[in-house]
């Protein structure tokens, strides 16, 4: 299952899905409650309003046109730091190397921290 599925950038299509599963997932797993949902849908129309497109980026991780995971790096309010951001794994989709697929990307956004920090 890991070879076909695809890491690719966030999209402002992806918004109302990746608020709908943190908001669902936390609350099952961790019991948090409904303000949970619209702070992830204030954190991802900031990133879409004003991010640096050299070294902030969010990834959708799919598998035939189903959404599975996402991960983000942003900037860290302490300078030359990243802060990850909205990492998540489907339950579904966990046990198959996913979340390290989507540690890729964010480990080549090193070079942009270090050149820039």
């Amino acid at each position: 299952m890991i070879d076909d599925i695809t890491l690719r950038p966030f999209a402002e299509a992806d918004l109302d899905w990746l608020v709908e599963a943190h908001a669902t997932l936390y609350a099952e797993d961790e019991g948090f409650d409904d303000s949970f949902g619209p702070l992830v849908e204030t954190i991802l129309r900031r990133f879409l309003l004003d991010h640096d497109d050299v070294r902030e980026r969010g990834w959708v991780a799919a598998h035939d046109g189903h959404r599975l995971g996402s991960i983000f790096c942003v900037e860290s309010p302490q300078p030359s730091w990243a802060k990850l951001r909205l990492f998540l794994v489907l339950p579904q989709a966990r046990g198959f190397g996913l979340g390290q697929l989507c540690w890729t990307p964010v480990w080549g956004l090193r070079g942009a921290w270090a050149m820039m920090g």
